[in-house]
C-alpha cells in the first residue's frame, strides 16, 4: 500500500510518500508544523516504511501538537492603550497656563490691536484703503514668519517675538493719538511677532509626549481658545 501527499511551502514542492520500493524524501518545515496538528497523519502506519517514519517524526521536537499563530495570544497593546485613554488626569497650574491662559492671551494679543489698526488708520490718519491694505499685510506677515518661525525654533521665536510685541505695546502707547503714522503703524505691525499659537501646540507635542489622552485634551482646547474651531 502506497500514499503520496504532496506540499507546496513558499514555491517549493515537497513529496513525502510511502511504501517499501520507493525512496523517501522526509522535509518538514515550520509551514508543516502550524499546518498540521499531527504530522503523523501524513504516512500510513500499515506500511513498514510509513511505521518508521512515524517513528522518525515522533522524535523531531515540538511534533504531537505545534503551536500555531491562533494559540499565540496577539500583545500588541492594544488593551493597555485602551486604559490609557480611559484614564482620568488632573490639571496642573503648568497645565492650566498651557491650555488655557497662553491660546487665550495670545489671541487678546495679536487680534486686538489689528481691529483698532485698521480702523485708526482710516478714520484718525485718513489712509487710503490700498495703503490700509499694505499696513495690513505687512502686520499679517509678521505673524507669518512667527508661525513659521515657531515650527523650528519654538522657544528662540516665543521669547524674541514677544520681546518685540511688547515694545510694540509700549510704542503705541506713547505715539498714540500723534499725526506721526509712520509710527503708528511700526508699532502695530510689530505687535504681530508675538504671535504664538504654533508655539503653544509645539509646547503640547513636547511635555505630553508620552500623555496621549492629554496632549489630545491640551490641543482641542488649544485650537478653541485661539479661534480654531
Amino acid at each position: 500500500m502506497c500514499r503520496s501527499t504532496t506540499a507546496n511551502r513558499g514555491g517549493r514542492k515537497t513529496t513525502i510518500a510511502g511504501g517499501a520500493t520507493t525512496r523517501q524524501t522526509l522535509v518538514l518545515t515550520e509551514a508543516d508544523r502550524l499546518l498540521y496538528t499531527d504530522p503523523t497523519e501524513l504516512f500510513d502506519n500499515n506500511t513498514p516504511e510509513g511505521n518508521r517514519l512515524t517513528k522518525r517524526i515522533s522524535t523531531l521536537p515540538n511534533v504531537g501538537r505545534p503551536s500555531t499563530l491562533l494559540d499565540t495570544p496577539i500583545a500588541d497593546g492594544s488593551n493597555e492603550n485602551d486604559k490609557k485613554t480611559k484614564e482620568k488626569f488632573k490639571l496642573t497650574l503648568r497645565d492650566v497656563n498651557l491650555i488655557f491662559a497662553m491660546p487665550f492671551f495670545c489671541t487678546i494679543a495679536t487680534r486686538l490691536p489689528f481691529i483698532y489698526f485698521v480702523i485708526e488708520l482710516k478714520s484718525q490718519y485718513g489712509l487710503s484703503m490700498s495703503a490700509v491694505g499694505l499696513c495690513i499685510g505687512a502686520f499679517h506677515l509678521c505673524r507669518v514668519f512667527a508661525i513659521i518661525g515657531s515650527i523650528f525654533a519654538t522657544k528662540t521665536t516665543h521669547l524674541i517675538g514677544s520681546f518685540i510685541g511688547i515694545a510694540g505695546y509700549v510704542g503705541l502707547l506713547i505715539v498714540s493719538g500723534t499725526s506721526n503714522v509712520a509710527l503708528f503703524a511700526s508699532c502695530n505691525i510689530a505687535a504681530g511677532l508675538a504671535e504664538a499659537s504654533a508655539a503653544v501646540f509645539v509646547y503640547s507635542k513636547q511635555v505630553y509626549a508620552s500623555e496621549i489622552n492629554k496632549m489630545r485634551f491640551a490641543m482641542s482646547n488649544q485650537s478653541a481658545f485661539i479661534g480654531g474651531k
